[in-house]
């Protein structure tokens, strides 16, 4: 074997190298994508198991939302309550827009019946939401004018 058919071979043993190593770096970055998927799925549980452990947490909270009151102590925790709520939104909402996540599971609908079925949920969101990105408040409000809150309700009856 001469020198010459030599580096022809080294040199195709070479390329097959690099493309065992594209191929392995692609299997990699889709493992890692699947990954990060399934983190942004955990966050999301952990962020409504974290409101729903509030309301478990302080009963001051729950009698504030069910509540019709207007005392400054009942509207200050429902305030606090809502935005909590409204920036665990909205921040889900940017992974959507980023592609992290897909619309069904961003629950929008779901959020739509919390706005119009919590008491003083949607005056908040009324008077509040010029606080939000313009992006977030048109969706929301989109979402709000498709969703039909009558026939959530009897899927829950």
């Amino acid at each position: 074997m001469n020198l010459e058919t030599f580096n022809k071979w080294v040199g195709i043993f070479a390329n097959i190298g690099v493309l065992a190593g594209i191929i392995f770096l692609a299997l990699e970055l889709q493992q890692n994508n699947l990954l990060l998927e399934a983190e942004a799925r955990r966050s999301r549980a952990e962020t409504s198991q974290a409101v729903f452990l509030r309301n478990i947490e302080n009963p001051h909270l729950v009698e504030a939302m069910v509540s019709e009151s207007v005392d400054p102590f009942s509207s200050q925790l429902r305030f606090a309550y809502f935005q909590y709520v409204m920036v665990g939104w909205q921040y889900s909402y940017r992974e959507f827009e980023a592609g992290l996540i897909d619309e069904e599971s961003l629950q929008a609908r779901a959020w739509a019946f919390t706005i119009e079925t919590i008491t003083g949920f949607e005056e908040h969101w009324d008077n509040f939401k010029f606080g939000y990105d313009s992006d977030f408040v048109n969706y929301i409000d989109a979402i709000r004018s498709q969703t039909d809150i009558d026939a959530i309700r009897s899927q829950l009856d």
